[in-house]
């Protein structure tokens, strides 16, 4: 799809090969939206850039929501997260044993809580100004 950006400006001009505003890509894009959950999209992403087979380990697994809709025996899957004792800044695989690493990272900030029942995915969490009840 070749896609050409309008100029805001009408004296923009191409200097010395450098990428303007209103320029042709020099690539083709692929442009794309979903819409849906962690368990309908998760799989999507896998299929676009994981080779299935891989050994990946799903460093912030928890109850698994990710891989739901991902068919048993496309991937060995290794689920840890700080509740299994592992702490995904220090992980227990050899080198060059991974072919991915999956980390969900709003679930990092509960490493920096002092309560447990303060932990990301524990079911309550207050930031600043915002307050999520499940």
């Amino acid at each position: 799809m070749k896609a050409t950006q309008p100029r805001l400006f009408k004296d923009e001009t191409n200097v010395a090969g450098r990428r303007i505003q209103g320029g042709t890509p020099s690539a083709d894009l692929i442009v794309s939206a979903t819409i849906g959950g962690n368990a309908d999209i998760f799989p999507k992403i896998l299929e676009l850039h994981v080779p299935r087979g891989s050994l990946v380990a799903d460093v912030t697994y928890g109850k698994g929501i990710f891989w739901q809709n991902v068919p048993d025996g496309y991937y060995w899957v290794q689920g840890t997260d700080i509740a299994t004792g592992v702490d995904c800044r220090q992980l227990p695989y050899a080198d060059n044993t991974i072919d991915c690493v999956v980390l969900d990272p709003p679930y990092m900030e509960g490493f920096y809580r002092k309560a447990s029942l303060q932990k990301a995915g524990s079911g309550f969490n207050v930031s600043p100004g915002l307050r999520q009840w499940r």
